[in-house]
């Protein structure tokens, strides 16, 4: 197959260079780019079944108009005093500011800012959002004087006159193409409302209630710190702070997922909006502004995405240049592999794109199978980083190939072609091990592994098909100059071959004949001593904790991340986020007056350890269940807006579906808060049962014995309810648990791949075991080391390595490594059939090693450039894979697997090898130390990473 391709490659070589430039022209004029057709989002692509997903749906069909599905959180605090009447006042100014915010408003205040400049001579430091076009009026003695002459340095009035305004008002206004207001009814006298006008609105989930401030009816009192839930709550006291009054909160409610790509350009909206808040004349001394909330942090961590995505492809782009320059000093041949593997992304990345666009969610259904094809920004990452490494590797040994055969006295006419013969079934089996790995992980149930493995592996067999045929194509039409200014040496390999072998050996490579013959020489040794020490890392990894923490993997200078420091230094850690619980009681009249069975529920859920609030239709402010309803708290309970708030009016979920709201005392991103989840879910199971409750309250109980006589009578009612939860710690929850199911999955599923395509390759099942065997123990001792170092690095910070980082290392790093696994083997096994055991083994390591080794250096170069970026997750991943690879490349190429091959070998006779000795110095050199290049067993040999 590969002979006649590379005989198609010979004839044709310049159809094959026009081909590759027209597919990748004409793929970039129809295809959209991939940012445009990715999708993003983490919570969305949990299972259906999850219990997250579950509570979503019903929460959708329930309450529909309840459309929230992230927030903006501003908080305003003062550290040492209770906010003034100024501070509140500022707070609900920014609110109002925030109520007209859009994507694009501060690219329309600069225009306005030049407008006003060019117009009026205004200094566009004072066009803030919160100026007043109008100056203040004039008193009657000073009719004449000029209007701007009221103002003060401090003041926020542009001073301009009411027939200014009204031409600013028509010129802006015309300029976005809309219609003039009628000042009567769209009054426009700040520069905030005049650009609101002009801007298209966020995605609020609720347009006549866009932001909740502390005026808010119902959820106002909220959003003010002077509520602490439970007293002795976890984070209640804060040490010994006074701090109640100090802060309050300013909410968002917005239809995009938290993790959607979206929120990036809100997210530089609103933190341009604080950024003018915090210059405000009118901003009270002292006092602090925060952002966060889910929309933000979702906004920041696709932010960081995008900084690591370019911060990578630049890194990986001029460490690979550096390497190739220094491995061969020649710009030719650093321009072959750049351009291959630069041809090769361009067209990945359409084609995929192309799939996502036209066989997205819902585009496609046949045979009643609708189409779910999705690519993620993350993926994006991996992409680069596989394709610059594999595909570098790829044309290393094709180039090597190449050099050889012309050193050989091969025709250039053929040279090329030749060489795709010998190489291309080894680097095809090399980078199936890969593509296959990847491929796995469509069997997860995680819906971001399902597409991000099988799009990588697409995009890496393109990489393939390019390497054999666009990078032989080159090296076709470039020749012999493509090795200059060094040329080709053509009489090399005869006098190689007149000398003895182990002058044959120092002169291939001194270095790694010193390390055949040691590994040799002590084999049982050196395996075991390197065993030994590597056994405390593997152990480390046998256990390695993992983070899903998305605020600790943000950047410390990440706008989002110190927001929610400083609400967390004023609210419990559960506020920003509150998980939401949905009962459903098939039995109904839970909106029908006089009905308790919810006070009973919200009573139950209040005293459960580490629930620091619950808000229901009995609470709607929350607080102490059991403490005397006071007349406002019935009132607010009672009205209807609290009713449809909490309880559903929607067709057959009527009165049968509520939602309760409860504040956690932990972070709704740690550990503890899905620990806190699975302690919620289990002590609601028995009251879906209708299980009797204790007559003694339980030691977990919170509350009173009076109380859970109460809950005892009243929560049989609940008897046949369900259960779902909803918010960021369920769905955290059901994350960690899926991921770790599929992390199980995927392993099982990549190490029988990799080891059936080994097994087709070498037909040696004890080999192949021991192979893979030596991948495993070098992903454990990888990931080992990884959490020991950044355990280290990150001191008091450090929760675990983050979730993705040992699922994708497992499966890049058993595939990745096995190549060079293959390419040693196959040549040990060539070269032992030709020379017996020992002198078989050391030549192919003697031959293997510098390329190997080169190989390996560049991967790891493209994997230590995910490390430029500021995820934690990225930089621990490609920490990891860069650390992973040189292990690989010298420790278990070098010294692992030839410890086995020399024990499999055995102690070669004295006798044995005298003979060989004399035999070897009167026949020559040339039978023993040869090797027939252009045979195709030597072709398996040159194996590609």
């Amino acid at each position: 197959m590969f002979a006649l391709l590379g005989n198609w490659v010979n004839r044709h070589w310049r159809l094959i260079l026009i081909g590759w430039i027209v597919l990748a022209v004409g793929l970039k004029l129809v295809a959209p780019s991939w940012d445009k057709v990715a999708l993003d989002g983490d919570f969305d692509y949990l299972p259906k079944d999850s219990t997250s997903r579950r509570g979503l749906t019903l929460l959708q069909e329930a309450f529909p108009d309840e459309k929230v599905k992230s927030t903006i959180v501003l908080v305003f605090a003062r550290k040492e005093a209770p906010l003034t009447k100024p501070d509140r006042q500022f707070a609900l100014d920014v609110a109002t500011q925030l109520n007209g915010l859009g994507q694009d408003t501060f690219h329309n205040l600069d225009q306005l800012r030049e407008l006003l400049r060019t117009k009026f001579k205004v200094d566009p430091e004072k066009v803030r959002l919160n100026s007043i076009l109008q100056s203040a009026a004039v008193p009657p003695g000073d009719a004449a004087a000029d209007p701007a002459a009221a103002t003060t340095p401090n003041d926020s009035t542009l001073g301009l006159t009411s027939e200014q305004v009204k031409e600013v008002v028509q010129t802006f206004v015309k300029e976005h193409g809309k219609e003039v207001p009628d000042p009567a009814t769209t009054p426009l006298r700040t520069v905030g409302a005049l650009v609101s006008y002009v801007t298209p609105p966020l995605p609020w989930a609720d347009d006549q209630n866009r932001v909740w401030t502390e005026l808010t009816p119902v959820v106002g009192p909220m959003l003010k710190n002077t509520r602490r839930g439970h007293a002795n709550g976890a984070n209640g006291s804060r040490g010994e702070r006074q701090i109640e009054g100090h802060a309050v909160m300013v909410v968002g409610r917005l239809t995009t997922d938290m993790m959607a790509i979206e929120n990036v350009p809100i997210l530089n909206a609103v933190a341009q909006l604080v950024d003018e808040a915090r210059v405000s004349a009118k901003l009270p001394e002292g006092l602090e502004i925060g952002l966060s909330g889910s929309t933000l942090i979702g906004g920041d961590m696709q932010s960081s995405v995008q900084d690591s995505l370019k911060s990578t492809e630049l890194t990986t782009i001029i460490l690979v240049l550096l390497c190739l320059l220094l491995i061969y000093r020649a710009p030719l041949l650093v321009i072959i592999p750049m351009a291959t593997i630069a041809v090769s992304l361009s067209v990945a990345f359409d084609v995929v794109a192309l799939m996502a666009d036209n066989f997205g969610p819902g585009d496609v259904t046949i045979a009643g199978y609708t189409s779910t094809f999705t690519i993620f920004t993350t993926t994006k990452i991996f992409v680069i980083v596989i394709l610059f490494g594999a595909g570098t590797d790829f044309c290393l040994f094709l180039i090597a190939r190449f050099k050889e055969e012309l050193g050989l006295g091969t025709e250039l006419p053929k040279a090329a072609g030749t060489a795709i013969s010998h190489v291309g079934d080894a680097l095809t089996a090399s980078a199936f091990t890969t593509i296959l790995g990847l491929a796995t992980m469509f069997f997860a149930q995680y819906g971001k592994f399902v597409y991000s493995g099988p799009v990588v592996a697409i995009c890496l067999f393109i990489a393939l098909v390019a390497s054999l045929t666009l990078a032989p194509a080159m090296l076709r039409a470039f020749g012999k100059f493509v090795f200059w200014p060094f040329g080709v040496e053509t009489d090399k390999h005869d006098e190689l071959e007149r000398l003895p072998f182990d002058e044959q050996m120092k002169r291939i490579s001194p270095l790694w004949d010193f390390v055949a013959k040691a590994v040799m020489r002590y084999p049982g040794v050196i395996l075991w001593v390197s065993l030994g020490l590597s056994a405390v890392f593997i152990i480390e990894g046998l256990s390695v904790e993992v983070t899903h923490d998305f605020m600790n993997e943000l950047a410390d200078n990440r706008p989002t991340k110190q927001g929610t420091n400083l609400i967390r230094e004023y609210f419990p850690p559960g506020e920003t986020a509150p998980m939401t619980v949905m009962a459903t009681l098939p039995e109904g009249g839970l909106n029908d007056a006089g009905n308790y069975d919810i006070a009973f529920l919200n009573t139950y859920l209040y005293n459960i350890p580490g629930v620091m609030d619950v808000r229901s239709l009995y609470k709607p402010r929350g607080g102490d269940p059991s403490s005397s309803e006071n007349l406002t708290e019935l009132t607010v309970a009672s009205s209807p807006l609290a009713k449809s708030t909490f309880v559903s009016e929607t067709g057959p979920y009527a009165g049968k579906v509520t939602q309760l709201h409860l504040v956690l005392d932990q972070d709704p991103f740690s550990r503890e808060a899905r620990a806190l989840v699975d302690t919620i879910e289990e002590k609601l199971k028995p009251i879906s049962k209708g299980e009797p409750l204790a007559e003694l309250k339980p030691d977990w109980f919170a509350g009173s014995q009076q109380s859970w006589d109460t809950i005892r009578e009243g929560m049989p009612a609940w008897k046949g309810a369900t259960f779902e939860l909803v918010g960021t710690s369920p769905a955290m929850r059901d994350l960690a648990n899926v991921t770790a199911e599929d992390e199980v999955t995927i392993k099982i599923l990549v190490v029988l791949s990799v080891l059936a395509v080994i097994m087709v390759i070498l037909r040696r099942p004890i080999v192949c075991l021991y192979l893979i065997l030596t991948v495993l123990l070098s992903y454990y001792a990888t990931i080992g080391m990884t959490e020991m170092f950044f355990n280290w690095y990150y001191q008091g910070t450090f929760d675990g390595l983050d979730w993705k980082a040992p699922i994708f290392l497992f499966v890049i790093l058993i595939a990745v490594g096995q190549d060079y696994n293959i390419y040693l083997t196959t040549r040990i096994v060539e070269e032992q059939a030709k020379l017996g055991p020992h002198r078989g083994l050391r030549k192919a390591m003697v031959q293997t090693g510098g390329i190997i080794t080169s190989c390996g250096i560049i991967m790891a170069g493209t994997f230590v450039a995910m490390t430029s970026g500021t995820l934690r997750g990225m930089i621990e991943l490609g920490f990891a894979l860069s650390l992973g690879v040189l292990l690989d490349t010298f420790f278990v190429r070098t010294i692992v697997v030839p410890c086995f091959f020399s024990l499999l070998a055995g102690k070669e006779p004295k006798e044995e090898t005298e003979a060989k000795k004399r035999e070897a110095a009167a026949e020559g050199s040339s039978r023993l130390g040869s090797a027939p290049h252009h045979s195709h067993t030597s072709a398996v040999s040159e194996s590609a990473s």
